[in-house]
């Protein structure tokens, strides 16, 4: 939490900055704009222009640029923002992504951005922002790259955090995670690099109980599994992604039939059945 606030003030203070500089250029830019335009206003003035005339030119001129250069700017900063904004908490308000209140929570987890995947475990609902979902596939609720609570008996995910693909970020998320929710039960995790950053982070905080469920199916993974630490994965052998990948480029460039959206296949993994999971990268002579 003190990291989270740390990073806010120094936020603030970037912040505060760029509005400085920006106002800098904006007093620069009007003094040179002025300065070119003298010979202009000794003509006005030999014109029979009085003084008070040339200041009501200007005066007018800077009213009327003000609010298209506010609106132009303001659209333009808009349109940004709100693009990073869904690209990061997967909503064009950020401020909608805090914390719901204090209570029991059943479990966190990051969401995965690989929407067009299957698995066996169970029909899931989809959720606000999963748009690849489609009726009848069965398939956990996938998102973006979040830490977020989640309540099992209405299967919908509560507010999200970001993890943003980093093991580093995700045990701090964890961290945080933990002390305002220390009753946490399981949490999803989108690869097992940040799962393993987050069973840390659990047991350093006495929460070994929690439960963790990752993605991909890795040899260190599947160990995880059988040593308890996580409870299971979601198989996703990037020799099969690579196939397919590979099959569908050689289909377009031949201008054949493909496949617009390709499905990896996945499969649950647990304690019960790793030693039957498949590769996640078999070796060259396989």
């Amino acid at each position: 939490m003190k990291r989270q606030q740390a990073n806010a003030e120094v936020n603030h203070v970037a912040m505060g900055l760029v509005l400085a500089f920006a106002a800098i250029a904006v007093v620069n830019t009007l003094a040179r704009s002025v300065s070119e335009r003298v010979r202009e206003f000794a003509l006005l003035r030999l014109a029979w222009a009085t003084r008070r005339q040339v200041l009501r030119m200007l005066r007018t001129e800077a009213l009327s640029v003000l609010p298209l250069a506010t609106a132009l700017g303001g659209g333009i900063a808009l349109a940004v923002l709100t693009a990073f904004s869904i690209g990061m908490t997967g909503s064009a308000d950020p401020l909608g992504h805090t914390p719901g209140p204090p209570g029991r929570r059943r479990g966190c987890g990051p969401a995965h951005p690989r929407r067009h995947r299957r698995t066996g475990t169970r029909r899931a609902q989809p959720t606000p922002g999963d748009r690849g979902h489609r009726p009848g596939v069965d398939r956990p609720p996938l998102r973006r790259h979040h830490l977020a609570l989640a309540d099992p008996t209405r299967r919908a995910a509560l507010p999200c955090v970001p993890g943003r693909v980093s093991a580093a970020k995700a045990r701090d998320v964890a961290e945080n995670m933990i002390q305002a929710h220390p009753d946490l039960d399981y949490a999803f995790v989108a690869n097992e690099e940040m799962a393993f950053a987050v069973r840390k982070a659990f047991d350093a905080a006495g929460s070994k109980a929690v439960k963790i469920v990752t993605v991909n199916g890795t040899d260190e993974g599947l160990a995880a599994l059988k040593n308890g630490r996580f409870s299971a994965t979601v198989s996703n052998s990037a020799a099969d992604t690579g196939e397919l990948a590979v099959t569908n480029a050689i289909a377009l460039l031949r201008r054949e039939e493909a496949e617009k959206v390709a499905d990896t296949p996945v499969r649950l993994v647990t304690r019960s059945n790793a030693d039957t999971a498949p590769l996640y990268c078999p070796p060259d002579d396989y």
